[in-house]
């Protein structure tokens, strides 16, 4: 196989929890499977690691804007990075489909 495709296309969430779709995911480690639960601890973990460098280079945030597929539309994901990056001093805006910092 082409290592490179193998890369882009196999890897990540689908390595992990055997599917590259989010909501899959989300589903099995709601169900217990113990491969969903980790890919979603390390999607977790590697988001909330990105966003605190970006925090970190540009000296502090004015907000934090969920987008894209997963931002948009997955509320878990949403409260489970907040609830990490809360020693940054955020809060979820209250009344608002996706949080706000």
């Amino acid at each position: 196989p082409d290592h490179l495709t193998t890369l882009k296309q196999d890897s990540g969430l689908k390595a992990l929890a055997g599917t590259g779709d989010m909501r899959e995911v989300q589903a099995a480690a709601q169900r217990g499977d113990p491969d969903a639960v980790l890919a979603l601890d390390v999607y977790t973990h590697r988001l909330v690691g990105s966003i605190a460098a970006m925090t970190a280079a540009t000296a502090g945030l004015d907000a934090l804007v969920f987008t894209g597929g997963v931002g948009e539309h997955s509320p878990d994901v949403r409260r489970r990075a907040a609830e990490r990056l809360g020693f940054l001093g955020g809060q979820i805006g209250a009344g608002h489909a996706c949080p706000l910092w």
